[in-house]
């Protein structure tokens, strides 16, 4: 994610959080010091979280992935409501 208008970095942290990107940009150098910090703690939060939950793949193997079907119900909007169809 870019902010060309950085401030403190309140963006720049959830985008850390949620484990993306990051580049700010910002003209005064106490929003920065006070950005830099805030994305620090998050990338370090984010780190954290990520040893505690290591990802898993959905599927055993590539060959499974690509062999893999749509479900027989397959939600469809119809004027603003969801609908099953079978």
């Amino acid at each position: 994610m870019l902010d060309p208008f950085c401030g403190t970095a309140t963006s720049g942290e959830v985008a850390l959080k949620l484990g993306r990107h990051f580049i700010g940009i910002e003209l005064y150098e106490n929003n920065v010091q006070i950005g830099e910090n805030r994305c620090r703690q998050a990338y370090l939060l984010r780190r954290e979280y990520e040893a505690r939950n290591p990802m898993k793949a959905s599927t055993a193997s590539f060959d499974e992935a690509l062999n893999d079907t749509m479900p027989d119900e397959v939600i469809r909007m119809r004027s603003g409501r969801y609908t099953w169809a079978k």
